[in-house]
């Protein structure tokens, strides 16, 4: 197991230095767009006024006015990004695991239940919270998903829930699905599921940025007569002026969140498949979990409604061609290898 630990630790020193580079995209994209903003509020206006009156302003009072306005533009840049991803964070915690399950079509499993696949996870889950000193969290099973998957749901562990779907019930033996459950309460104990949420929190703080430009954009452009007569030439240009000047950085800004976003997402689903055979000392079942999933034509396809938002929080990737061109998770083929080159080797993949 001293492997699995490795794999562990690698992930988890990878997470942090991903989440240290974010951090620098952040505070980057917030200095390059107040700069700009600010280069924009004091050139634009002195350079209407000068074109009207001939007076030509003083290079101190153009520092002057500079560093005034860039402090100005930093303070609500930074106000706008941290306020949106605040707000952001909040709004997608809110309701918890259940919400979430709700939302894609999930039916709780109660304790008592007759069914023997429902009674097959709910004593899977259970073994599992005593293997790992946790309490058990709700169940919900998929009902209408043919595809093999599972996913965990909740800011905090006190109010996450663990999601099944009927394939993967029904493909998978005890012992895989001990597997594929396994990996889900990882996500549980390591706490992935709330920094998710806060990184979907920081990647809506910087595409505000995106989304202001398009406003003035929106703004600066020219309606019918009787929308534009009332719009000041100076303000219409100014406003395309700072559109099109910040619309870039925040498109650039915003891309480089997603990919560290995506990057952070795939280490933690390898910190999930290495804690996964901590927790059941059985790396074959997950493996051949990974390995049927390789061949089932449904694959983890969930087609709810909701699964579109919440493929970062499946077992395998939710969805079909979107997912894999931005790989929200590692190959399966990749996570194989990692948990035992030997099963790889044998024919698995």
């Amino acid at each position: 197991m001293r492997k699995y630990q490795e794999q562990r630790d690698d992930a988890r020193g990878m997470t942090t230095e991903l989440c240290l580079l974010l951090a620098v995209a952040v505070v980057g994209t917030i200095v390059v767009s107040a700069v700009a903003i600010a280069v924009v509020a004091t050139a634009a206006p002195y350079g209407y006024l000068s074109s009207v009156t001939n007076i030509k302003m003083p290079a101190q009072h153009w520092r002057d006015l500079f560093f005034q306005r860039l402090i100005q533009a930093g303070i609500g840049t930074f106000l706008l990004v941290v306020g949106t991803a605040v707000y952001k964070t909040w709004q997608l915690s809110e309701g918890g695991g259940r919400s979430v399950a709700n939302s894609m079509g999930g039916a709780r499993v109660h304790a008592g239940a007759t069914d023997p696949s429902h009674v097959k996870v709910l004593n899977v889950v259970e073994e599992l919270a005593i293997a790992t000193s946790m309490r058990a969290p709700p169940v919900y099973v998929l009902e209408e998903e043919p595809g093999i998957n599972a996913f965990a749901a909740g800011f905090e562990a006190k109010d996450a829930v663990i999601g099944v779907t009927r394939g993967a019930i029904d493909k998978l033996k005890r012992h895989q699905l001990q597997g594929v459950i396994a990996h889900e309460f990882s996500h549980i104990a390591n706490g992935d599921m709330r920094l998710n949420i806060r990184l979907l929190g920081i990647l809506a703080g910087i595409q505000a940025i995106t989304f202001v430009a398009r406003f003035l954009l929106r703004l600066g452009m020219p309606a019918s007569d009787a929308k534009s007569s009332g719009k000041h030439p100076l303000g219409m240009i100014l406003a395309l002026l700072f559109g099109i000047v910040i619309w870039p950085i925040g498109q650039i800004g915003a891309a480089f969140a997603m990919l560290i976003h995506m990057a952070v997402n795939r280490q933690r689903e390898f910190l999930a498949d290495a804690s996964a055979v901590q927790f059941t000392r059985d790396p074959q079942g997950l493996c051949e979990a990974l390995a049927v999933l390789l061949d089932d034509e449904a694959g983890s396809r969930v087609q709810g409604p909701s699964a579109q938002l919440a493929s970062h929080m499946f077992f395998a990737s939710g969805g079909g061609a979107w997912e894999r061109l931005f790989e929200t998770h590692p190959s399966l083929e990749e996570r194989i290898r990692r948990l035992d080159p030997k099963l790889a080797t044998a024919g698995l993949v």
